[in-house]
């Protein structure tokens, strides 16, 4: 019962902001095969963004997309409750890899693989011609987010949609609530 009584006042709340439409995103790396980060973006009934919510996901972690979508819709809740933009991203050499192992197929061939992997990873082996193995930041995430033009995890009336420059870097999928 306590739980639904939440669930209402919190979907009251949304309406009386201005809230019409919920939209999740991920941003998923091609070339590492996981999700960097979720968004969750509140909508108005015209179609203009409110506030926006970014959970990122180290490359030490595992995945867990329930958790990622709670954590952005809070700070999409967050920004939209404060009217400001707060946790800002802040990519910091904390000097801690992983190694990774990218086996070449028709996403991650080519040049631009190449250039990327060597402007942000430290190339381990590439002898095979199948695959290459390079360690990466664990903080790469921040690293594509910033690359996207985001600057806080939690932003009030974000003007721009999140940029995709290179759909081998970064993919944007949507998915439902």
């Amino acid at each position: 019962m306590n739980k639904e009584i939440k669930k209402n006042s919190l979907r009251e709340f949304l309406t009386t902001k201005g809230v019409f439409k919920i939209k999740f995103h991920e941003f998923k790396s091609p070339l590492l095969n996981t999700v960097l980060f979720i968004s969750c973006t509140f909508i108005n009934k015209n179609g203009i963004r409110l506030a926006r919510g970014i959970s990122l996901c180290s490359l030490m972690d595992t995945f867990n997309r329930r958790k990622g979508k709670d954590i952005a819709f809070k700070r999409a809740k967050d920004a939209l409750i404060n009217e400001k933009d707060s946790l800002e991203i802040e990519p910091r050499n904390i000097n801690k890899f992983v190694k990774r192992i990218v086996k070449f197929n028709e996403k991650t061939c080519g040049f631009e693989v190449m250039q990327h992997l060597l402007d942000n990873c430290r190339v381990i082996d590439r002898s095979s011609e199948e695959k290459i193995i390079y360690s990466m930041d664990v903080l790469y995430p921040l690293v594509i987010s910033k690359w996207c033009g985001l600057e806080y995890k939690s932003e009030f009336q974000p003007e721009k949609e999140i940029e995709i420059k290179n759909k081998i870097v970064l993919e944007k999928i949507e998915r439902k609530k």
